[in-house]
């Protein structure tokens, strides 16, 4: 039996959300802003909770609050081997919710420690594109 190696290569768009993506590739925080009740999403939605969908691009400073940290082994999708990863949920300056982000290097800040948004450099895995650094 001959073994068979199959390697597949494609690109998927982000839709409406290409503005956020765009952003976190380049370490810009772009969120949206609801004109109604004047709620900031980072990340953003494409329709806010009040019921508008017709939201504005903005950007944010980039430098948030981190309120809750872990950090163990593992490994970002398609990534080996496997290496300690450090997550954290961070509160970004001007929004109105949080996000999960990766931290980089990956070292545990405090829970209560400044981050500031960097560049991702694993552009294309958009479920671990916000990073952050410690301020």
């Amino acid at each position: 039996m001959n073994d068979l190696r199959l390697c597949l290569e494609w690109a998927r768009g982000t839709g409406g959300l290409a503005p956020y993506f765009e952003g976190l590739g380049a370490g810009i925080a772009r969120a949206t802003c609801c004109p109604g009740c004047h709620r900031t999403w980072f990340p953003p939605r494409l329709a806010c909770t009040c019921g508008r969908v017709e939201l504005q691009w903005r950007t944010l400073p980039g430098s948030g609050i981190v309120r809750a940290v872990t950090a163990g082994p593992g490994r970002l999708p398609g990534e080996e081997p496997t290496r300690t990863l450090v997550l954290a949920l961070v509160a970004v300056e001007g929004a109105d919710n949080a996000v999960l982000g990766r931290i980089e290097p990956p070292i545990a800040p405090a829970v209560g420690a400044g981050v500031r948004l960097i560049a991702d450099t694993l552009r294309g895995r958009p479920a671990w594109s916000a990073v952050f650094t410690p301020c």
